[in-house]
C-alpha cells in the first residue's frame, strides 16, 4: 500500500472525482478527511470508507462546510491532526462549475468563482503548510483542460482554473525547493461524474446523453471516469509527477522546456536473452512462505540465465521497503528483472472492485520500476459465465487505459499476455481465445501498451 498511514484532506469528496480519490487513498492505506457541502452525503461516504478500511481503525472523518467560509481551511487541518495525529497531503478538488461568458459575467459571479476555485485552494495550502513541511508531504490540485483556453460559455471558470495552474507552477517550484513540499496538478478533460450527468439532464438532455457525443467533444469515444482520475491521483508519494509544476523559463529552448513538463522514464535496463520464473514454487513463495525470495534468487542464479521474472504476489513484496534490496540481490548475481507478472481482474461487474484492481495494477507498475524492469504484465480478468464478449472487452480496455498514464510516467510498458489462468483465480482468462484477445488489443492504442507471447499457452 503506497499511502499506508498517510493522512489526506480531499475537498469536494462527497461526490465525483473527489469521492473517487478519497476511496483510492483509503484503498492505498491512507486515512482521509472527507469534505463537502452535502450534509447527507458526507456521512455516507465516511461510513463507506470506514467499512472499506482496516478493522479497528477509522479510515475517514467528515466535515461539512463551504470552503470559502472564514477559517474553514484551518478547521479542516485541525480536524485531520486532532483525529489522526498528522497531515501528509491535500487534494484541492472542490470547484464551482457554472456557465458565464463575456456578456453575462458580472463582478459578484466572477468573485465567487475565484473564491472557490483559486483562493480557497491557496488558503488551504497556507493552513496545512506547517504539517506538510514536517511530513515532507504533497499537494495535488485538480484543474481542468479549460485552464489552457476554455469554452466561450465557461469564461470565469476557465480563468479560475488558469489561475490555479499558475499557482501550482509557482508553489511547485518554491515549496519543493524551500520546504520539501511537492505541488502538482492534474488537468482532466470532460469527466462523467454524477453531478455532470444531472447537470446535463437539467439542460433537457436524455438520460444516456453521454453515450451519443460527437468525437470532437470526446476524442477517445467516451468521457473520462472519476476512477481514472483517482488512479492518476493515487500515485506513489515519491513518483514522478503527472504535471510538472516548475515555472516556464522562456530563455530556454522550447525542447528543454517541454522536457521539464514531461515525466522522463529511466533508461531501459539490459534485456536478458533468457529469464526464469518460479512456477513450481508459487505456493511456497506466495502462500505458505516455505521459500524466501532470497532463496529463490540464489536458486535462479545456479541456472546460468541472465534474468528472473518477478511475481507481484510474493509474500515479501508486501513490504515496499524491501524492493530495492531484492533488486540489488538479483543484480549481484549478474542478472536483471525484465518483467513483472501480475494478474489484475478487470472483468468484475462491480465498478468499485475494478477501481481497486486498477489501484493494484498501478502499485505493480511502481514495483516494476523500482525493481528495474521495463515490462509489467496486464491481463483482462476472469471469464465469468455471465459476461458477454463485448462487455468484457469494454471493461478490460477501460481499466487498462486507466493505468497507462502512470505506466508512461514510470517508463514501464504494459504487456497483455495470451494467458490461461492465474493459479489463484476461479475462472480462466477472459481473453484467452484468439478472437477475444485480438479484440482487446485492437481496443487499446498506446505506445506504452504491447503484447507478451507465452508459448506455453
Amino acid at each position: 500500500m503506497r499511502l499506508r498511514d498517510k493522512v489526506v484532506i480531499v475537498t469536494g469528496s462527497a461526490t465525483g472525482i473527489g469521492r473517487a480519490i478519497a476511496a483510492r487513498c483509503v484503498a492505498e492505506g491512507a486515512r482521509v478527511v472527507v469534505h463537502g457541502l452535502e450534509a447527507d452525503l458526507v456521512p455516507q461516504v465516511v461510513a463507506e470508507l470506514c467499512t472499506a478500511g482496516p478493522v479497528g481503525r477509522p479510515a475517514a472523518v467528515g466535515h461539512v462546510e463551504d470552503l470559502t467560509a472564514a477559517a474553514c481551511p484551518e478547521r479542516l487541518v485541525r480536524l485531520a491532526v486532532d483525529t489522526f495525529g498528522r497531515l501528509d497531503g491535500v487534494v484541492n478538488n472542490a470547484a464551482l462549475v457554472a456557465a458565464g461568458d463575456i456578456h453575462s459575467t458580472d463582478t459578484a459571479f466572477f468573485e465567487k468563482m475565484f473564491a472557490v476555485n483559486a483562493l480557497a485552494p491557496l488558503r488551504l495550502i497556507q493552513a496545512a503548510l506547517p504539517h506538510l513541511k514536517s511530513a515532507r508531504g504533497s499537494v495535488l490540485n485538480i484543474g481542468s483542460v479549460n485552464a489552457y483556453c476554455g469554452e466561450s460559455m465557461l469564461l470565469p471558470y476557465s480563468m479560475s482554473k488558469g489561475a490555479l495552474m499558475t499557482m501550482t507552477r509557482n508553489l511547485g517550484d518554491v515549496l519543493f525547493r524551500e520546504e520539501g513540499v511537492r505541488v502538482n496538478q492534474i488537468n482532466p478533460g470532460w469527466v462523467l461524474t454524477e453531478n455532470e450527468i444531472l447537470r446535463k439532464q437539467s439542460h433537457g438532455l436524455a438520460d444516456d446523453w453521454h453515450r451519443h457525443l460527437p468525437r470532437e467533444f470526446c476524442p477517445a469515444g467516451r468521457l473520462i471516469e472519476p476512477a481514472e482520475i483517482a488512479a492518476a491521483a493515487g500515485g506513489r508519494p515519491r513518483a514522478a509527477p503527472l504535471h510538472r509544476s516548475q515555472p516556464r523559463q522562456d530563455d530556454r529552448p522550447r525542447a528543454r522546456r517541454q522536457a521539464r513538463m514531461t515525466a522522463t522514464p529511466p533508461p531501459a535496463p539490459r534485456r536478458p536473452r533468457l529469464a526464469v520464473f518460479p512456477k513450481a514454487y508459487m505456493r511456497a513463495l506466495c502462500r505458505d512462505g516455505s521459500m524466501t525470495v532470497a532463496e529463490w534468487i540464489d536458486l535462479a542464479a545456479t541456472l546460468g540465465v541472465e534474468g528472473v521474472e518477478w511475481y507481484a504476489g510474493f509474500l515479501e513484496m508486501a513490504d515496499d521497503a524491501a524492493w530495492p534490496r531484492f533488486r540489488r540481490a538479483v543484480e549481484a548475481h549478474g542478472m536483471t528483472i525484465p518483467m513483472m507478472c501480475c494478474s489484475p481482474d478487470f472483468t468484475h461487474p462491480d465498478p468499485a472492485f475494478r477501481a481497486a484492481e486498477i489501484a493494484k495494477q498501478i502499485h505493480w507498475i511502481d514495483m516494476t520500476a523500482t525493481l528495474g524492469g521495463s515490462y509489467c504484465r496486464v491481463l483482462s480478468g476472469q471469464r465469468r459465465p455471465e459476461l458477454s464478449i463485448d462487455e468484457g472487452v469494454r471493461l478490460a480496455a477501460e481499466s487498462i487505459r486507466a493505468c497507462l498514464p502512470h505506466a508512461a510516467a514510470r517508463g514501464v510498458t504494459l504487456i497483455l499476455e495470451n494467458h490461461y489462468k492465474d493459479d489463484f483465480w476461479q475462472y480462466p482468462e477472459f481473453a484467452q481465445k484468439l478472437d477475444v484477445f485480438c479484440a482487446l488489443v485492437a481496443a487499446i492504442d498506446d505506445p506504452h501498451f504491447g503484447v507478451n507471447y507465452d508459448p506455453s499457452n
